[in-house]
C-alpha cells in the first residue's frame, strides 16, 4: 500500500500544499526553506496528514530590518524605536541603544529617522515605559514592557 504525505506551508498570504511520497515531500520542504523562505521571520509548516512522524518544523531566521519593521507596523517614532531595539537585541546581539544608533538603523530600514532620536528614546521610556536606563549616559535598553509590546501587541503578519 502506498502512503501519501501531505504538508501545507503558509507564510503571510502565500500557501503551498505538497503531496506525494515521504522523500518527495521532504525534498520539496528543503527546497522551499532554502530558496523561498531564507529571509522570512517565521516559517511554520502545518501538517495536514503526516503518518510515521514527518515533523512540522519552525524556522527562525534573521529577517531584513525593513521587512521586520514593516510587518510590525509601528504607528509612531516611539513604537518604531522599540521595534528597532528589539531587532538589535534579538538578531544583532546589541542590548543597548542610543540616539545615533536608532537613527542609523531607521535609515537601514528605509524609515525617516526622528528629528531628535535621543528625545524619542527618552519619551518612549518616560511616556510608554518601553525602555529602561542603559549602562552609559544617553543609552537605553528595552524594558520588559517594550519587549512585551513588540512581541504581543504589534502586528504579527
Amino acid at each position: 500500500m502506498d502512503v501519501s504525505f501531505r504538508v501545507k506551508i503558509s507564510v503571510n498570504h502565500i500557501s503551498v500544499e505538497l503531496e506525494g511520497s515521504e522523500q518527495f515531500v521532504r525534498n520539496e520542504l528543503a527546497y522551499f526553506k532554502e530558496k523561498w523562505f531564507s529571509r522570512v521571520e517565521d516559517l511554520q509548516l502545518k501538517e495536514a496528514h503526516a503518518p510515521f512522524g514527518l515533523e512540522t518544523n519552525q524556522l527562525k531566521q534573521k529577517p531584513p530590518i525593513k521587512y521586520f519593521i514593516d510587518n510590525k507596523a509601528p504607528q509612531s517614532d516611539m513604537e518604531a524605536a522599540a521595534v528597532i531595539a528589539y531587532y538589535l537585541r534579538t538578531w544583532e546581539g546589541i542590548d543597548e541603544i542610543e540616539g545615533k544608533l536608532l537613527s542609523e538603523w531607521s535609515i537601514k530600514a528605509e524609515r525617516k529617522p526622528s528629528k531628535n532620536s535621543y528625545q524619542t528614546l527618552l519619551d518612549a521610556k518616560l511616556k510608554k515605559g518601553y525602555f529602561d536606563k542603559g549602562s552609559k549616559r544617553g543609552s537605553f535598553k528595552l524594558s520588559n514592557t517594550g519587549l512585551y509590546f513588540v512581541e504581543h501587541e504589534l502586528s504579527k503578519t
